[in-house]
């Protein structure tokens, strides 16, 4: 995999020179580190290029040092939040080069939606925070076996285990304890419509596999539908210069 050549745009701001000097010299550091074969070094690199100055052509150096060193469900995620960027930053060949990534690493990947009705619990799955609930988020995660937790004020409150298998779409539909002096049944976790058929934006699951794993018996209510989760690091490396 090559590495993207970018040039940052300037920021508005008083002290944006700074910051973008920062984040070119985290950039060319990345860079060179990737040729050199350092990929765990140059993601380090281009990810804190990037939390100085966000870019998709950052990111999308994110998602290839990831790739490279087999994180196939970080590279997933970061190629597509890098070729979903509204911003015109990324060219047609590297929105093509992010597809291309992208239909390769589905298939080695697994898909959870995590679905939880009732507000104000903490969703993790492993070590990862998903957000607060009410969720019904796409994560896109490696194949195996994934805890997912529901927790408040600090406490675990439910842990679900699940496997995840690549190529898959996996539902977890979780019923948190319900709120004091809320009644049990008045919240409830549902299946969207047409669940079966749903699938993670911008892309489809890797196949029409598609498994629900549930503690409660869903209710008649629809959820609405999932959103997508990316993270801040780029996919794979296609451009060495600096992004504008």
């Amino acid at each position: 995999m090559a590495l993207v050549t970018c040039t940052l745009a300037s920021v508005p701001v008083a002290h944006a020179q700074g910051r973008e000097e920062a984040a070119r010299a985290r950039f060319v550091e990345g860079t060179k580190l990737y040729r050199a074969g350092r990929y765990a070094a140059a993601r380090e690199a281009f990810r804190a290029a990037y939390r100085e100055l966000p870019s998709p052509k950052i990111l999308f150096n994110i998602a290839a040092t990831e790739a490279a060193l087999g994180m196939n469900a970080l590279a997933l995620r970061d190629y597509l939040a890098a070729r979903g960027d509204p911003s015109p930053k990324l060219t047609a060949a590297e929105r093509a080069e992010a597809t291309r990534m992208i239909e390769k690493l589905r298939p080695q990947v697994a898909c959870l939606v995590i679905q939880v009705a009732q507000p104000g619990f903490e969703v993790r799955v492993g070590d990862e925070l998903v957000g607060t609930t009410p969720v019904n988020e796409v994560l896109w995660v490696e194949p195996g076996v994934q805890v997912v937790t529901l927790a408040r004020a600090g406490q675990d409150l439910v842990r679900h285990r699940e496997t995840a298998r690549a190529g898959e779409e996996t539902r977890v539909r979780l019923q948190a304890p319900a709120a004091p002096g809320v009644p049990p049944g008045a919240v409830a976790v549902a299946p969207p419509a047409g669940a079966a058929a749903a699938a993670p934006a911008p892309m489809a699951p890797p196949t029409a596999a598609s498994r629900t794993a549930t503690t409660t018996a869903p209710s008649t209510t629809t959820a609405p539908a999932p959103t997508p989760r990316s993270r801040r690091s780029p996919p794979s490396a296609r451009r060495s210069s600096w992004p504008t």
